[in-house]
This record gives structure tokens, sequence and C-alpha cells, in this order.
């Protein structure tokens, strides 16, 4: 290989492993969190209500009171943080047959992880390989022994 294929691939490495450190973790992380409020959206129930649920019934996003919180007087006013959205698979009559919240919410945060990932691996290779090429092409080459530096004219 040429001096210069060596030394882009070397930059395109580091360049890539700098980002996968530095810059990847914290995208990741942004793009997990706003992907857990996205969980009980119609698109999230679209892809994993067919997964989860059994034949014949459909996915459905119930809100109800929280058990979790003591209320001396269960008809008063309560508050958003009291109540809590379930993941039901109902029949056709509105009927729940089977209660998937955790299922559901596990099978979310591991597709949304892994898409993201994915995503951001790919993403900084690209960019390390456009950045690594523009890089290599800024550094001189080194002429080799017996070569002139100067043209005669």
């Amino acid at each position: 290989m040429k001096r210069s294929a060596v030394t882009t691939i070397i930059l395109v490495f580091a360049i890539w492993m700098c980002q996968m450190i530095f810059i990847v973790p914290v995208f990741a992380g942004t793009l997990t969190f706003i992907g857990e409020f996205l969980g009980l959206s119609t698109p999230a129930l679209m892809l994993t209500g067919p997964l989860l649920c059994p034949a014949g019934t459909t996915a459905r996003v119930d809100t109800v009171p929280s058990d979790n919180v003591s209320n001396i007087n269960p008809n008063s006013f309560r508050s958003p943080a009291h109540y809590a959205n379930e993941f039901n698979c109902v029949d056709a009559d509105g009927n729940i047959i089977v209660n998937r919240s955790g299922e559901q919410e596990q099978m979310w945060n591991n597709l949304v992880n892994v898409s993201t990932w994915i995503f951001l691996t790919g993403s900084a290779f690209l960019v390390a390989l456009v950045l690594g090429w523009i890089v290599s092409r800024l550094i001189p080459k080194n002429p080799s022994p017996g070569q002139r530096t100067t043209r005669s004219h």
C-alpha cells in the first residue's frame, strides 16, 4: 500500500476511536432518553404490539390511577404524577385480555438502545472516514531517499 493509504487508515481509526470514546456516549444517552418518552407512542405500539399481543387482539394504552400512591379520598383530584400508562392487549369488544406493560417497555428499551448504537457507530465511522481522508491529504509526504525535492527548469 502507499504511504498515504496507511496514513489514512491510521487517521480514520484514531478519529473513530476518539468519537466512540468522547462523542458517541453523549448522543447515545440523549437519544435513549428521548426514545424512552416515545415508548407508548403510536409508532412504538405499531411496532411492538403485533409482537407482544396474542392473535385476535390489538394493542392499547390505558391511563389508570397509580396504586402506589396512598390517597385518603380516592375520588379527590389526582395530579398527573398519580397516573400510570399500561400496555394492554384487548379483543374486538375492548376487553383486556392480557397486560404486557413490562414486556413492552423492555422490548422498546432494547430496540431503542440497539438502533441508537448501530446508527451512532456507523455515523462515527463515516465521519472518521471523511475526516481521515481530508487530514491525510493535508499531511505533506516525505520524499524518499534519492528523490529530488525541487524541479529543475
